[in-house]
């Protein structure tokens, strides 16, 4: 009994990778886009007292 249960689940289970690899991988589609930033540097406020630093 035990061991019809366990051939009928590796059957089901086979079956099943079989059908989803049947639809075969999901196609992606991607493009390289052009990225550009501009780094500029700053006076930061640190704490309460207004020390301040410079900071990209």
């Amino acid at each position: 009994m035990l061991i019809q249960r366990r051939l009928a689940v590796w059957s089901f289970l086979i079956g099943l990778t079989a059908v989803i690899m049947s639809f075969g991988p999901a196609q992606v589609d991607a493009k390289t886009v052009k990225v550009e930033m501009t780094a500029v540097e700053t006076e930061v406020v640190v704490d309460g007292e207004g020390t301040k630093y410079s900071a990209w």
